[in-house]
């Protein structure tokens, strides 16, 4: 649960902060807009595809993101999630 919402949130913080350039941007447009089947879900390799092509900030965004995650994941309601995400965001583009 918490990687999906982190997943969201991650794509909606890049955007504003403009990290995904506009070519990013169409590219992810049409994936969302093409309906998901099973081969879909369970191809490791479609699924990495962003992050090996990302570029190396947002590698670095995404790499600090789910060792957050992976460090409050012994909670059971982690908090401030959002704020620690943003918060890479801007150390990393800084």
């Amino acid at each position: 649960m918490i990687c999906l919402y982190t997943g969201y949130l991650l794509g909606v913080l890049l955007n504003g902060f403009g990290i995904l350039t506009a070519s990013k941007k169409q590219q992810n447009n049409n994936q969302q807009s093409k309906p998901m089947n099973k081969e879909s879900l369970t191809n490791l390799d479609s699924i990495q595809e962003p992050i090996l092509k990302a570029e190396p900030e947002v590698k670095a965004i995404i790499q600090r993101v789910l060792k957050l995650e992976k460090d409050k994941l012994y909670l059971k309601t982690p908090r401030n999630i959002t704020e620690d995400i943003v918060n890479i965001i801007k150390d990393v583009i800084h």
